[in-house]
Order: structure tokens, then C-alpha cells, then sequence
């Protein structure tokens, strides 16, 4: 499918067939600047450059594990916005971009090694995608997500305005009435919201309906009061249960990272949906940290599109794989995360 970009309406492709493992997305692209190596940011005389966003890495990621992959965004009318429709079309991702005045939303970044932790510092207000506010002129959603496989966006997406929050609710609204599942991941972005508490208040209106939640333990307790750290399986089940039911969601995933002091890190995550699901723990030493969760997540609502028989574990060896490659975007396909999900993955492949 070819890039479509247009300043009114998006609109599906003419001729455009729905295919099974259809998948949109929407959010953000951004730019990262980001200190070369582990220097510290701006010590030095360069700065490497990445396009990213949370729901464009979850599309890209999508697109090269070979779903058709599209993302609903707006991008600034110059050559920065026109490189980021180069760049999504060279990794086979559709883009519904709106281009509209403004500026592209950036984001400076160091990589960190313990005891020193990594860095972001957004750069992102008032960007086009912050300042767009005609979202019911641009895009018909009903049309757009009419015979998808899956909707996904984040908590991102609508901490950045009133006009994106509101959008965000609509994308959902119109995917439920078209029977598309949803995705949310809850993405929590300390810089975009006042706390943890405000944001739960926020998005829990629109949560209520969603089909799979992405979260994290410690975030699901601080923005929305509800615990998820039993320790035996019965227990958490009862925990996992009680949530989906309190946000009115359908299904919870949770990951959990834990850093170690030798520079490796423990990487594992769990899904409820009426029963309990785990994956394997991976224990790995990063090369990026940086989108290997939006990895995580185009591949758990990748494996559940498909109707994998290992959605969790597809989703965490995903993930794994993208802690070993720079930038903000996973380019595994799905052989290379089914051989690490079968564990076949040391020496070299010839």
C-alpha cells in the first residue's frame, strides 16, 4: 500500500482491500537527538538522529513483523516532514498524515550504564501533532478502522492536548462501534502529565471498553489505586481480574524490567485475559532500552491478531530482540523473533 498524505480528510486507499492482520495506529512521530555512544548529552561535538513516537515504533514494528501497518498522525509541512514520510514508506508503514504548519516534536536522549540512568528530555510543545485541533475534519474514523485486526494508540496520545485526548476517545468510540478490537498501552510520561494520579483520572473515561490494556505494575497501582503484585498465581489472578473489571477493559498485560548492577537486566511480562499467562524471563544486557517496550507491544497485539499459541512469550522475545538494536524502531521479522522465542539464538546465524 502507498503512503497517503493529505491537508483535509484521511481516507482509506482507493481500491484499498481489508486485509487480516490490518493494523492502526496513532500518535506522534518524533525526533530523537541523541548523544553518540554513552557520552553525556550535548558534552560532545554530534548528536545521532532517530525518528520515533510510541505508536509509530508499535506500526513499524508491526510492519516488519509482516502485518499491513498504518499510523494516523500530522507531520509539519517541511523537509523534516517530508523525510518522516520517506522513512515510513522505506519500512512499509501507510501513513494517514495529515501535514499541517508547526514544527516536528523532538526529544534529546542519553543512554545510560549503571549507576548512571539514562536521560529524555522532550522538546515537543506545541508541535503540529500538540496544536492540531480540526481531528473531525481530518479523519473518518469509522471508515478508517472499519475491517481492522486491531486499533491501537497510548496514554501519550492524549496527554498532549485537549484536541488529541478528545480524538483519542472518538478513534475508540468508532472502533468498538465498528467491532475492532483496541489496544492501549498506558505509557505513563511523568513530563506530559501533573501525576500519576491525574493522569489515571484522565484516561480511565476512555479506557472503559478497551480490549487489551499494556501497563506496568507500579503504574497501574499509582494511577488508578489498583494492585497487581501478589505472589502467588491465585492471588494475582484474583488481582489481574478485579482491575480489567474496575477499568471496564478485557485483557491485561503487565512487563516487568528489573536492572541489575552489572549492566544486564531481567525482562519478563504476564497476560490475563481470564487466565493467567506468562513468559520466560529474559535476562540480556541492552544495546537500547529505548522502544524495545513498543517492540513488546507490536508483538503481543501482533500474536493475538494471528491467534498465536504463545502471544505472551511472541510479545516479551520481541521485546528481547529490540534491546539489542540502536534506534527507536524494531526491525525484526517474525522468523527472527520465533528462533529467540525458541531460545535459538547464540553463535552465528551463516
Amino acid at each position: 500500500m502507498r503512503i497517503r498524505t493529505t491537508s483535509g480528510r484521511t481516507t482509506l486507499p482507493t481500491g484499498a482491500e481489508d486485509e487480516t492482520l490490518r493494523i492502526v495506529t496513532f500518535g506522534e512521530m518524533l525526533l530523537r537527538l541523541q548523544a553518540p555512544g554513552h557520552e553525556r548529552l550535548l558534552r560532545g561535538s554530534s548528536l545521532e538522529t532517530h525518528f520515533g513516537g510510541s505508536e509509530v515504533n508499535v506500526a513499524v514494528a508491526l510492519a516488519h513483523l509482516s502485518a499491513s501497518a498504518e499510523v494516523v498522525t500530522v507531520l509539519p509541512e517541511n523537509a523534516i516532514g517530508d523525510r518522516a514520510v520517506e522513512v515510513l514508506l522505506a519500512h512499509g508503514v501507510e501513513a494517514h498524515a495529515t501535514r499541517d504548519a508547526g514544527r516536528f516534536g523532538l526529544y534529546f536522549a542519553e543512554r545510560g550504564r549503571p549507576p548512571r540512568p539514562a536521560q529524555v528530555l522532550y522538546d515537543r510543545s506545541g508541535s503540529s501533532f500538540a496544536a492540531h485541533t480540526s481531528w473531525t475534519r481530518t479523519v473518518r474514523w469509522f471508515d478508517l478502522l472499519r475491517g481492522c485486526a486491531r486499533f491501537h494508540t497510548s496514554g501519550i496520545t492524549p496527554a498532549l492536548s485537549p484536541a488529541a485526548h478528545r480524538a483519542t476517545a472518538d478513534a475508540l468510540e468508532a472502533a468498538r462501534s465498528v467491532g475492532t478490537p483496541t489496544s492501549f498501552d498506558l505509557n505513563y510520561r511523568g513530563a506530559l502529565w501533573p501525576d500519576e494520579a491525574s493522569a489515571g483520572d484522565r484516561l480511565r473515561p476512555i479506557l472503559h471498553g478497551v480490549d487489551l490494556l499494556i501497563a506496568n505494575a507500579f503504574h497501574l497501582e499509582r494511577c488508578f489505586g489498583l494492585r497487581a503484585s501478589a505472589s502467588d498465581d491465585a492471588a494475582l489472578s484474583e488481582q489481574l481480574a478485579a482491575a480489567c473489571s474496575d477499568l471496564g477493559v478485557q485483557s491485561l498485560a503487565l512487563t516487568d524490567r528489573r536492572e541489575h548492577e552489572d549492566g544486564t537486566q531481567t525482562f519478563e511480562a504476564l497476560l490475563w485475559r481470564g487466565r493467567l499467562e506468562r513468559s520466560r524471563p529474559w535476562k540480556l544486557r541492552e544495546t537500547e532500552r529505548i522502544g524495545s517496550g513498543d517492540a513488546f507491544t507490536a508483538g503481543l497485539i501482533y500474536a493475538l491478531a494471528a491467534e498465536h499459541e504463545d502471544p505472551i512469550g511472541l510479545a516479551t522475545a520481541a521485546g528481547a530482540f529490540k534491546l539489542s538494536e540502536p534506534g527507536d524502531w524494531s526491525t525484526a521479522s517474525l522468523e527472527e523473533v520465533e528462533t529467540a522465542r525458541a531460545g535459538r539464538t547464540t553463535g552465528i546465524a551463516r
